[in-house]
């Protein structure tokens, strides 16, 4: 199949489901669907002014809601300034969502390629492959285990209330 042929709508729809990605237990890449339920009920939660996630009738932990939003904002933010660095590194060979389409193929190490990967530079390609790495790995998992190293945090800290919206 020529991915070339497909049009932007389904190369968005392919973007949006790579980036997803598979269940945790699953070899597939992207944050995972676990990660994604857990920040849209955490939304729905909030609207309905709870102060818990819950799924199911069961209080998702905090600490849980946390490592959700932090791995998905990482995610967002890696495949963005990986997308970007490509992309201008290319000089607009490519349309924009092709090399999102490229770069989110290669963070959810999906596999496709609309051909970006094989017009790229040197130093593009090995943003991709790092983003590969870091696919498989798991950005939470490498995040995880830098701050194992540092040790953490040791002291309490004052509660600090701000408002929020």
């Amino acid at each position: 199949m020529d991915l070339n042929a497909l049009t932007d709508q389904s190369k968005l729809v392919s973007i949006i489901l790579m980036f997803i990605g598979a269940a945790p237990a699953g070899t597939a890449g992207g944050v995972k669907v676990t990660t994604l339920a857990v920040l849209v009920m955490t939304v729905a939660c909030v609207m309905r002014g709870e102060e818990d996630t819950i799924i199911r009738r069961k209080k998702i932990e905090r600490q849980a809601v946390y490592r959700a939003l932090t791995l998905f904002t990482m995610a967002i933010l890696v495949v963005a300034l990986s997308a970007f660095v490509i992309h201008f590194s290319l000089d607009g060979q490519f349309p924009a969502l092709d090399v999102i389409f490229e770069e989110v193929s290669a963070f959810a190490t999906v596999g496709l390629s609309v051909g970006v990967s094989g017009a790229a530079s040197v130093g593009s390609r090995l943003v991709l492959i790092l983003n590969m790495f870091l696919g498989r790995v798991g950005l939470l998992s490498l995040a995880l285990a830098i701050a194992m190293r540092s040790g953490g945090r040791k002291e309490v800290l004052p509660t600090a209330r701000i408002i929020i919206g």
